[in-house]
């Protein structure tokens, strides 16, 4: 071919591979913004499902031990925390709203409340900030309990033996182990008065 085409083809062929060149540097360039942002997403979709997700969020934690189509996580709980002699093979989830005994009482609503298949009742709380009045609280909601299901008439010995459990997402006692039962006992002799009151506090950064 005359030399004049030869140079023509000779550019063309320079201009395709030039062309070529920042093709695919344009393609690295996306590539790696396609795979930035995809990390991105995974970090984002990482923090929303802790965020979403976390146990220990009011809502999550109600439907995990407070789901009557899925009681076995219940009692799995209640068996590992409680240690009763006679393990606990049922439970019955009840409303969890408090009953006001005066108008400008406010309004209180349990976590998760539930009776055994004895007859115990047990509360469930899921505490994450510090209020400063986790113990006092504590008995207040087992004074609620324990007292509305009092049947009348004076049968007080047929009051339910009323298990509160706390479980929180901070250091609340003075305590080595996270898991601490309170009960009432002689102060002199240590003998068990009754087994009727029963307090847990589990804090989860001592686990």
């Amino acid at each position: 071919p005359p030399i004049e085409l030869q140079n023509e083809f000779a550019d063309f062929v320079n201009q395709v591979d030039k062309l070529k060149s920042q093709m695919e540097t344009s393609l690295k360039e996306l590539e790696d913004n396609f795979n930035s942002l995809i990390k991105l997403i995974r970090k984002e979709v990482d923090y929303m499902c802790t965020q979403l997700f976390d146990p220990k969020v009011d809502y999550i934690f109600k439907n995990i031990f407070g789901n009557e189509n899925h009681p076995k996580i219940l009692i799995s709980f209640l068996n590992a925390c409680i240690k009763p002699e006679s393990p606990i093979t049922s439970v019955k989830i009840k409303n969890t709203e408090l009953t006001k005994e005066y108008i400008e009482e406010s309004f209180s609503r349990l976590d998760v409340l539930a009776t055994t298949q004895d007859g115990e009742i047990v509360n469930i709380e899921m505490q994450r900030a510090d209020e400063k009045n986790m113990v006092k609280r504590s008995l207040y909601y087992w004074s609620k309990i324990f007292s509305s299901a009092y049947q009348g008439k004076g049968r007080y010995s047929s009051l339910p033996r009323t298990i509160c459990i706390n479980v929180l997402d901070f250091n609340l006692l003075d305590e080595e182990y996270f898991h601490n039962t309170y009960i009432l006992k002689n102060k002199e002799n240590n003998n068990l008065l009754t087994d009727t009151l029963e307090l847990h506090f589990v804090e989860i950064p001592k686990m």
